[in-house]
């Protein structure tokens, strides 16, 4: 007989699965496994899958939330498209 875990409300369990911390965060895949490549989220095997903790998620989006909105600022130097045409001086 193998084990198989009860199913407990998310307040009351320790890990998520991938596809768990995909829904609460709203982010890809790639984006959780680089979370977990940079150390934002603690996580381990168990068998075949993935499993990351509640705790460093919660964590992250705290640390998120503190820093408020990353808003990419809009580029400088060159414009992009084609050039205004310039007006010929009459000789």
């Amino acid at each position: 007989m193998s084990y198989k875990p009860a199913n407990l409300p998310v307040d009351m369990r320790l890990d998520a699965t991938v596809a768990e911390a995909m829904a609460f965060g709203y982010q890809s895949a790639s984006s959780v496994f680089r979370k977990i490549r940079d150390g934002r989220y603690e996580s381990y095997k168990d068998g075949e899958s993935r499993r990351i903790t509640w705790a460093s998620i919660l964590k992250d989006r705290e640390r998120l939330l503190k820093e408020g909105p990353q808003l990419a600022e809009p580029p400088t130097g060159a414009r992009r498209g084609r050039p205004k045409k310039t007006k010929a001086v009459a000789p």
